[in-house]
């Protein structure tokens, strides 16, 4: 029972932290509004994070969890992943407006697709940062699109991934339009 509340507690917080990130600046957003906004007290907030950066990385690692899940295990298949994309496309769009010098949510996204992705394919670390780079680009125009993401939008970014790896691959260069 006691991990239920703490689960509902955490959930409120991230409910409440991801409404502020679509509202305002990262810089802006203190704890108390973060408390205020999720209806929890100051003792819970704490029990579960130190600071914002502490939910911020919290949060940037739980939704690169499902993505992995989704993604990068490869058990599921596009509409899975349309699925998914539809779902927590607010919460992509709140991990990009996390920016400041201390944290950079599109930079710490990556680095754990970079990492991931590696580990599973043994791949290079320029391959990795490559596939990281292109996920992270695709999840933010995605993202951006400030509706629900279509099995179109889906296919013309797989077809873009494809064509970009063609080229880089047939011709062991950049495309030319780098």
């Amino acid at each position: 029972m006691r991990g239920n509340k703490k689960f509902k507690s955490k959930k409120f917080i991230e409910e409440a932290y991801v409404a502020l990130l679509l509202q305002k600046d990262f810089k802006k957003i203190t704890v108390i509004d973060i408390i205020e906004q999720g209806e929890v007290s100051r003792a819970t907030f704490y029990k579960n994070y130190e600071d914002k950066y502490d939910l911020s990385k919290d949060f940037i690692e739980e939704i690169f969890l499902k993505y992995k899940e989704v993604r990068l295990d490869k058990k599921t298949d596009d509409k899975d992943y349309l699925i998914f994309l539809n779902k927590n496309r607010l919460n992509f769009t709140a991990i990009f407006k996390i920016k400041d010098e201390l944290i950079d949510g599109m930079n710490e996204l990556k680095k754990l697709i970079q990492a991931e992705y590696k580990k599973i394919n043994n791949s290079t670390d320029l391959e990795a940062d490559f596939y990281a780079s292109q996920s992270v680009w695709a999840l933010n125009y995605l993202a951006s699109l400030n509706r629900s993401i279509s099995e179109a939008d889906l296919n013309s970014i797989h077809l873009s991934f494809r064509k970009l790896s063609s080229d880089i691959k047939e011709n062991d260069i950049l495309p030319k339009c780098w």
